[in-house]
């Protein structure tokens, strides 16, 4: 038996539980409330999971031999908020954990059970690694502080209690305000982000506003519009000054009282893809960067006056607004509130972001964020997409991309970190990513070969050598995910526009286009380079791993290995079966285009059977914190996740084969329904 007492600024347990239970209804705008709180939980965490180890008594009455554990805050002690350190005392009877901060002394808490062999690869149950026993716990003398301020994701209301207590658990820190339990996020230490695409319709909505003000609006092909929708629209005129401050009284009363109030951090999105106003005075002000910082400025001056609590406003670096402004912004512009979010979305994931050999995608990208780095006044927050909301939650494992490309970013003046779109249940293969994104994104310098060999050995044990090559396998399998199941922006100089080539686009959406494939990157049957794999290779690459996999799963295994091995596998089969999804429907464009009419219906049956296995499957997609419009409408179940399921009912329809979308709406099993026509 090992009995641990926990010593903290609580000098009762029972102070300890009401604060968790009651969090509800702390204030955590208090700073003292919300200090008493995170430091009630973190007291909480280490005595509950210590607690789940055989032989382990925490807080009991205290026997001879109990290893003290000393919990403070001491921001005096020369540590930073989110900073903490471990020493080791008395031969080992003695830890104390110092934070700087009430989180920090939660980082520390949870820095100090990763170190005597606690694990949390991913919410789901069963999917925890505990140490067997803890009667000789190891010595600790560190120090720790993050690499990156705030870490997490960009996310929705689908989060639950278990997904938030892991990424708490994993040190992450940034998550939406939209969330389902921001009392808990307080809880946790949490920054909460919101804003979106909508926000400029949200807040200078045309139906309120066009009859009187249409100059508000966007001056398009001669006339004021007022085409905001949802997430995609034409933006208002920025330069104008009135609509400007409209919009930014409007956003400080939604902070103050309203949808924004549980906001730290704004979200001010343009429209995604959308147009930008026409007029002469927008364009005399600069280009779209400029033209939103214009009114980025205005908000800012009203925040200051206006909303008690400090905000920061997340503009961003994407698409139409990728390039530094080309005209001088304010002297008094208050770089302090604003944080320029770069989303490197048109990038390729075969390559790292700073890589020489990828002149045809990353090197244009990578140049846009450099020039940002140049200035040092911007705070710079990077936008990742390891499950952008195409991928669908297919397994393509980032380890190698963001080993490399997390410390490129934080060398060169990044401070903040997060990615779209985490699923928050049915990780299975996805943990990995997870995992290097939670190792890196604290600590850039921490050891790849190391953090492999960990995940590998604590997470399947025995069979932690072959999963291994399997992981790897599929890493150069999926290695050209985003050119396959989303899109890239290829250049064919640094100073061209950057062209936005999609396999979802009209080439695959509509029969009779050839150009199926329009970069050097990525083709049907020739490797780009020893890294980027055609969709040929990439099929045999997956075959390879299906046979591993099987092997793999055919050995026996102890209970806790065998549920991670049957949640991978099924993430394994929904991916392989979706990349053969669009590799036969390319091959049927391809047939058609080439007018072979029963050769493409030959394609069309075998789509079928995958399309109606993938609709099956729902948990793979379902579970993804993505945009509300997308997950209603792409992410649904296996065959909504293709992105092709329109397309799909309509091929069906065509070569006369019937499918629940097809009118009478079951699936029949004899090869063909209805003649060729």
């Amino acid at each position: 038996m090992k009995s641990f007492i926990i010593r903290s600024r609580f000098a009762e347990p029972e102070t300890v539980r009401q604060l968790v239970a009651g969090y509800r209804s702390v204030d955590f705008r208090d700073p003292e409330q919300r200090e008493a709180a995170v430091t009630a939980w973190a007291v909480s965490e280490l005595a509950g999971e210590l607690a789940k180890v055989p032989g382990v008594t925490v807080n009991a009455a205290a026997p001879e031999g109990a290893t003290l554990l000393v919990l403070e805050v001491q921001p005096e002690a020369g540590l930073q908020e989110q900073e903490y350190r471990i020493t080791t005392e008395d031969a080992g009877s003695h830890f104390r954990i110092v934070g700087g901060n009430a989180a920090g002394l939660l980082y520390g808490v949870y820095e100090l059970l990763y170190r005597w062999g606690f694990r949390y690869f991913s919410p789901d149950s069963g999917d925890a690694e505990y140490p067997a026993a803890l009667d000789e716990p190891p010595a600790i003398s560190c120090v720790g502080k993050p690499a990156f301020q705030l870490r997490g994701f960009i996310g929705n209301r689908r989060d639950t209690p278990e997904f938030l207590i892991w990424m708490a658990r994993n040190k992450f820190n940034f998550w939406t305000a939209e969330a389902r339990d921001v009392a808990r996020c307080r809880l946790l230490g949490m920054t909460l982000l919101g804003g979106s695409h909508r926000l400029f319709e949200a807040l200078l909505p045309p139906e309120t506003y066009f009859a009187r003000h249409p100059e508000y609006y966007a001056l398009i092909d001669g006339k004021r519009s007022d085409a905001l929708h949802g997430v995609i629209g034409d933006n208002i005129c920025m330069s104008n000054s009135e609509a400007a401050q409209t919009f930014a009284d409007n956003l400080a009363e939604a902070l103050d009282h309203g949808e924004l109030r549980d906001c730290d951090w704004v979200n001010v999105w343009p429209f995604d893809n959308g147009r930008y106003c026409q007029c002469e005075q927008c364009r005399r002000l600069g280009n779209p960067m400029r033209q939103l910082l214009q009114v980025i400025d205005r908000c800012t001056r009203t925040i200051r006056q206006k909303v008690a609590r400090p905000v920061k406003l997340v503009v961003p670096a994407y698409h139409e607004t990728l390039a530094v402004p080309d005209t001088p912004l304010p002297k008094d512009f208050d770089y302090e509130r604003v944080v320029i979010s770069f989303f490197p979305i048109e990038r390729c994931y075969a390559h790292d972001i700073d890589a020489p050999e990828c002149a045809e995608i990353n090197r244009t990208l990578h140049e846009f964020y450099l020039r940002w780095t140049r200035e040092p006044r911007w705070q710079l927050l990077m936008g990742e997409y390891y499950n952008v909301s195409a991928f669908a939650g297919i397994a393509a494992p980032f380890g190698e991309r963001i080993a490399h490309d997390l410390p490129v970013y934080r060398k060169t003046g990044t401070r903040y970190i997060h990615y779209m779109h985490v699923p928050v249940h049915h990780f299975g293969l996805l943990a990995l990513t997870n995992y290097f994104f939670a190792a890196y994104s604290f600590d850039i310098h921490t050891g790849k070969a190391a953090l492999y060999r960990d995940f590998f050995t604590r997470r399947y044990h025995d069979a932690a050598v072959p999963m291994q090559e399997f992981y790897d396998i599929l890493r150069q399998a999926m290695a050209n995910v985003k050119p396959l199941k989303h899109y890239v922006g290829a250049t064919v100089k640094p100073d061209a526009p950057i062209q936005i080539h999609a396999l979802y686009h009209r080439n695959l959406n509509e029969p009779g286009h050839p150009d199926i494939f329009r970069t050097r990157h990525f083709t049907y049957s020739d490797d780009y380079d020893e890294n980027t794999p055609s969709l040929l290779t990439t099929l045999e690459l997956l075959n390879n791993a299906d046979t591993l996999l099987d092997a793999i799963l055919l050995a026996p295994h102890e209970p806790a290995v065998a549920m991670r091995l049957e949640l991978d596998a099924r993430r394994f089969r929904y991916t392989k079966r979706l990349v053969r999804f669009l590799y036969t429907l390319i091959r049927l464009r391809r047939f058609e285009a080439m007018n072979q009419p029963e050769l493409a219906r030959l394609e069309a049956l075998e789509l079928r059977n995958l399309g109606e296995a993938l609709r099956g499957e729902r948990d793979m997609s379902s579970g993804i914190a993505g945009d509300k419009d997308v997950l209603k409408s792409y992410l649904e179940n296996g065959l909504t996740a293709t992105w092709f399921g329109k397309t799909y009912a309509a091929i069906m329809e065509t070569y006369g084969l019937d499918t629940p979308d097809t009118p009478g709406g079951i699936r029949r099993d004899r090869e063909t329904d209805r003649p060729l026509a």
